[in-house]
């Protein structure tokens, strides 16, 4: 029995910059191929109940610095053959941006941490808190999504 590996040709991996990402990162480039890109992907929440132009500098300076930490993450990142790696950082809530990213570069694969969860957390014990972002993502996604914990 050979062993057929899939390879993805863009990869999405979004990452919150508050939690560690090396699983998540180190899953999508081994199943990146090799004229493939990965594409790290940050967004940042709106400020709710501002107008834009009261928090347009300040969100400004968020997504400079959320830029910034994937251009970090970015330099870290193995790559072989032709594969790229580009970075995006978009304004939105989380879930509705990875998929609306996704679906602009064509992505073929989301690959993202889920938080575990912990049953006797009483601040995990909503229905809201299961309708996670990756929750959301994996059911909204136009690609596969693999979920990976951190």
């Amino acid at each position: 029995w050979g062993k057929t590996i899939m390879s993805f040709q863009n990869v999405v991996v979004p990452l919150d910059l508050s939690a560690p990402h090396d699983n998540a990162i180190s899953q999508a480039t081994n199943l990146l191929g090799v004229d493939g890109t990965l594409h790290l992907f940050h967004a940042v929440a709106p400020i709710p109940y501002l107008s834009d132009s009261e928090v347009s500098d300040f969100m400004k300076k968020i997504s400079d610095q959320s830029h910034a930490r994937l251009q970090k993450i970015a330099a870290e990142v193995p790559t072989s053959g032709n594969q790229q790696v580009k970075m995006a950082v978009l304004e939105g809530s989380a879930a509705n941006c990875i998929v609306s990213f996704a679906r602009s570069v064509n992505a073929d694969l989301i690959v993202m941490d889920s938080r575990k969860f912990d049953p006797t957390d009483p601040h995990q014990q909503t229905l809201g808190h299961l309708a996670s972002v990756s929750h959301k993502v994996a059911m909204l996604s136009p690609c596969a999504v693999l979920l990976t914990k951190s």
